[in-house]
């Protein structure tokens, strides 16, 4: 087989590998520069265009909240433009330096979460979700750390993530 981004294959499994590479790269682009994945979720959002024409489940853009049509779209959308950027400082600025300059490094995560807080859409957010999803356990390590903090911060934190992911609370009671 041989791949065109261009056109569905008709193989469902080939599309939503090339799909989850496309989002894979572009989390991990937009990690070390800012909006740095954009090319690859274009290609993400690409591939779930032609899905959506193809009758396999799980690629409309219109029907279920949590499809990876709408996880490409939103991802791209203005509206999360502040999840990206909290993409750049967390892992860039802040995690990428914590054992270089901690101050710097600290800083950097505190206004990370500031990107994050300024979400003006963090309910049905499926980006959000699956960024918590896959953060919790860090989130609760790193910021588990309250000397490392100043108190306040911490608990401004807990607090919002308490807001928009209450199903995590364990993860977020460790903060």
């Amino acid at each position: 087989m041989i791949f065109n981004p261009r056109m569905f294959s008709g193989n469902n499994l080939m599309e939503i590998l090339n799909f989850y590479a496309y989002l894979i790269i572009g989390l991990d682009k937009d990690s070390f520069s800012l909006n740095g994945g954009t090319d690859a979720f274009t290609l993400a959002s690409q591939t779930a265009q032609l899905g959506e024409n193809s009758g396999f489940s799980g690629w409309s853009i219109s029907s279920k909240l949590k499809s990876r049509g709408n996880l490409s779209k939103e991802i791209l959308s203005a509206a999360n433009q502040n999840l990206r950027l909290f993409s750049y400082y967390y892992h860039n600025r802040g995690l990428d330096q914590w054992s270089e300059n901690m101050v710097y490094a600290k800083s950097n995560l505190l206004v990370a979460f500031e990107q994050l807080q300024n979400l003006n859409n963090y309910t049905q957010n499926y980006p959000l979700e699956v960024l918590i999803g896959a953060k919790r356990e860090e989130f609760s390590l790193v910021f588990g750390q309250k000397e490392a903090f100043v108190k306040n911060k911490v608990d401004e934190i807990k607090a919002y993530l308490l807001k928009v992911s209450p199903n995590n609370k364990k993860y977020w009671d460790q903060l």
